[in-house]
Order: C-alpha cells, then structure tokens, then sequence
C-alpha cells in the first residue's frame, strides 16, 4: 500500500509541474504578441477600416463644404425677386374676378390693398385675400422688400379635377345634376427698381380709370378716386369738377 501511494504522488507532482510550466509559456506568448497587434491595429489605413464596414464622424465632416464655399454658392444665387402665389377652391365667377385682376396689374401691393378695402365688390375680398398672402409669403420666405412689391400679375384659371363637385339640381331631361367648379388665383409679386416709378405711375393711373368705367363705382367709392384720373366726357366734367357742381 506504502509503494502505491508513492507512485500516485510522483505522477501527480509531475502533472503540477507540466500545467505550470505551459501556463507560464502561454502567458510569456500572450506578453509578446500583444503590442505588435496593438502595432498593426494602429497602422490599419483609413480605406482598410472603411472596406471592413467602419466609418467615422472625421470623414463625413470632412467632406462637406466649406463656410467660404456657402457663401460662394449664396452669391451665385441671388434671392428671388418674383414670387408666385394660388389661392385654390375659389368658387367666385372668373369674369368678375378677372375685373378686379385688370384693376391691381401694375400697382403697388400698399395701394392695391387700400384700395380693394374700399371697393364694395364681392370679388374685391377674394382678390385682398390673396394679395395679402402673397405679401406675406414673399417676405418672410423669400426675404423681399414688403415697401417696394408690385403686382406683376393677377389672373385666374381652371383647378384640378378634383376641385369640382356634382350637386343635385331636380330638372328633367337628364340635367339632374350640376357641376359647380372650382378655380384658383394666380398672383404674382415682383420687386420694383427706382427708375421704374414713372411707368408705375401711369399704370396706376390707366387702372383707375378701368376701375371707374368697368366695376360701376358708387359715389362714396368715386371720392376716394382723384378727380385727375376720372376720364373727362363731355357733359359730365368740366374743369376737374362734375357737370352738377360746376359754376
């Protein structure tokens, strides 16, 4: 028995010292290569990263452009100076409101709306709704001049298919239903130049006149007009005056 428990004491030293031995060989490896991949993981170039699925915020940052490049880019494209805006679901006759649109063409956004606040026409409200949204949408999108905006256009056209709707309407002969479409307004601001103040002038003036002689003015909407605009007919002014009042 004293013999048997000798050699199990001798195999077992023997396997202790075996295990330690490669456990301090494992460590004495693990010792010396760990800087050199620490070496080659540092000196893995930026294509290589990128190519096995890595990126950084470095080079994302590094291709946008410039704060010099965007101003560049801001110089080349000026701002706009012609601005469009539609009023759509207008349900208004077109012809009626295509009078008012001849009346604004060629004025200024301030008197254009001075003067549609004093037009008793229901087309007048429709037409200072849009001009009043063009306004402000020129100046706080587009960063134009609300002083020096100038009705360049103001015209009314057809809408989408859409925008009609079948009503019924009790006839015979197959009429039982009635369209009622919808149109859209279309106006245009631009932006004026100083040389251009005479021409706009005399563009307002041929626009009152078509406002006195086309949309039937009252009396009290005549008084806001100057007399030097009013057309002078024979028996009906005389010397800037009315026929009534002349002395």
């Amino acid at each position: 028995m004293v013999g048997w428990q000798r050699h199990i004491q001798s195999l077992i030293r023997s396997f202790g010292k075996t295990s330690t031995a490669i456990s301090a060989t494992a460590t004495f490896s693990c010792s010396i290569f760990r800087p050199q991949f620490l070496q080659t993981a540092s000196t893995i170039s930026r294509p290589f990263s990128q190519h096995l699925g890595f990126s950084s915020s470095t080079n994302l940052l590094a291709d946008e452009p410039t704060l010099e490049s965007k101003n560049e880019g801001q110089a080349q494209n000026p701002p706009l100076q012609q601005v469009q805006y539609v009023l759509k679901g207008v349900t208004q006759d077109p012809n009626k409101i295509d009078l008012v649109g001849k009346l604004v063409r060629g004025m200024r956004v301030e008197d254009v709306l001075s003067q549609l606040k004093v037009t008793d026409k229901q087309a007048a409200k429709t037409m200072y709704q849009a001009i009043h949204s063009a306004r402000a949408d020129a100046t706080y999108k587009h960063g134009l001049d609300p002083d020096r905006l100038l009705v360049a256009g103001a015209s009314i056209g057809k809408g989408f298919l859409g925008f009609s709707k079948k009503r019924l309407s009790y006839h015979g002969k197959g009429n039982g239903i009635k369209v009622r479409p919808k149109y859209q307004l279309t106006v245009i601001l631009r932006e004026i130049a100083p040389e251009q103040e005479a021409e706009i002038a005399g563009q307002r003036a041929s626009n009152f006149l078509y406002l006195s002689r086309r949309l039937r003015l009252t009396k009290e909407e005549n008084k806001h007009v100057p007399l030097q605009l009013i057309r002078k007919h024979k028996g009906k002014f005389s010397n800037g005056q009315p026929s009534g009042m002349a002395s």
